[in-house]
């Protein structure tokens, strides 16, 4: 009697049919891109989850020229299937894990051939996978991959179809790592001139995923723009002057050619990872300015029925978010495991 046994790969090409249906230029197999997303929803290296950027088509010219790729370097070939994919992975998933790189490859009659292009490394350009959310042209295939955070991961083709696949198995439906995100610099950039905003947007946005993909937990409180810290936050250590990471972007857009504000600004977004990192809460304003970092609040909770399932980042968070929208404009918070929250102003 033979056992009824379901296949997940199964269901999940079922879910991805709808993305291949969108190569009518080439012949690309569903197996070879479902296999792709399941390696990549939990792939390590020597323990180490690894976030590389996939790009799939059957010509490199296709993919350098709708992502604005700088230069490709050719790292292996071989058949068309799942160990030439294992292989590939192997090869270049560690070289493209700065997010500076991206691996591409390319389908073609029964072969592929791989390796690793460069993307514009400028803080103010949107990212290569944020060049194919907004590529919807029928000219060229091109599919990426991207893994957001945990096992979530976006599979998006240059004609403007899109899957998001969550295979962590969580509870909560309504998680989306990208919605997160976006929510957080809409938060952080409510209160700039909008001849800047897309500008340092983008410049948050780099600093939103790499935050997402970091094995450190985080929080971040978004102060409105001009208003004394809250008490609450004083517990901590304050920039005088706070560092201007507005009137940075602010001078690029005027003098392209300064390459001063450019210098400063590549500072502040190392400045900012760091921080990030570091205990306590980090504290930006609705400006995009950097006012402090290592700031503490009390999490001390009243009564048994108010308190947090969590360590200290989350009950932090669970404190901070209780200030939005009276005193701060958005609560920010991702735990060590890669959960991450935002608490945002209902105004914004």
């Amino acid at each position: 009697m033979s056992e009824n046994i379901s296949s997940f790969r199964k269901f999940l090409q079922e879910s991805l049919l709808e993305i291949t249906q969108a190569f009518r230029c080439f012949d690309f197999k569903l197996d070879l891109l479902s296999e792709a997303v399941l390696l990549l929803t939990h792939y390590q290296e020597e323990g180490i989850s690894l976030f590389p950027v996939i790009f799939i088509s059957d010509s490199k010219t296709t993919i350098m020229q709708g992502l604005a790729g700088k230069e490709a370097i050719h790292i292996g070939s071989g058949p068309a299937n799942r160990d030439t994919l294992t292989q590939a992975f192997k090869n270049c998933a560690p070289l493209a894990e700065d997010r500076l790189w991206a691996v591409y490859m390319i389908v073609e009659d029964e072969a592929l051939s791989y390796g690793i292009f460069r993307s514009d490394p400028s803080p103010l350009a949107p990212t290569v996978f944020e060049r194919l959310r907004n590529l919807q042209t029928a000219r060229g295939c091109i599919v990426g991959l991207t893994r957001l955070g945990g096992s979530f991961v976006e599979i998006r083709s240059s004609t403007g179809d899109f899957k998001y696949i969550n295979v962590s198995g969580a509870s909560d439906e309504g998680y989306h790592p990208a919605q997160v995100i976006r929510a957080f610099v809409d938060g952080l950039s409510a209160e700039v001139d909008e001849h800047i905003k897309p500008l340092l947007q983008s410049f948050y946005y780099r600093l939103g995923m790499d935050i997402l993909h970091g094995t450190h937990g985080t929080l971040i409180a978004i102060q409105k723009k001009g208003h004394r810290i809250p008490s609450f936050l004083e517990d901590g250590i304050h920039f005088k002057p706070h560092v201007a990471v507005a009137e940075a972007i602010a001078a690029i857009s005027i003098d392209p050619q300064n390459r001063e504000p450019y210098l400063r600004l590549l500072s502040y977004g190392q400045l900012l990872r760091k921080l990030t990192w570091m205990d306590g809460i980090t504290l930006l304003d609705t400006e995009g300015n950097i006012l402090g970092y290592n700031c503490f609040v009390r999490t001390s909770v009243p009564d048994a029925q108010s308190r947090v399932l969590g360590g200290a980042r989350r009950r932090a968070y669970e404190v901070m978010q209780r200030f939005v929208p009276e005193q701060l404009n958005g609560a920010f918070y991702k735990s060590q495991d890669g959960v991450i929250r935002y608490k945002a102003n209902p105004c914004v």
